[in-house]
């Protein structure tokens, strides 16, 4: 549906910031995407991965 990469990074970017922002995010930055996301997501992401 969305043209984001399926990985887990972004699955729990989605789950965490929710898949507007990072659809947003992915837009503007690509595959950079998680240097931009807020520190709590991205501190999930490491969490998690």
């Amino acid at each position: 549906y969305y043209d984001i990469p399926d990985t887990v990074a972004t699955r729990l970017g989605a789950y965490d910031w929710g898949i507007g922002n990072l659809r947003k995010a992915w837009e503007k930055y690509g595959e950079n995407w998680s240097n931009y996301a807020p520190g709590e997501t991205q501190d999930y992401i490491i969490k998690y991965k």
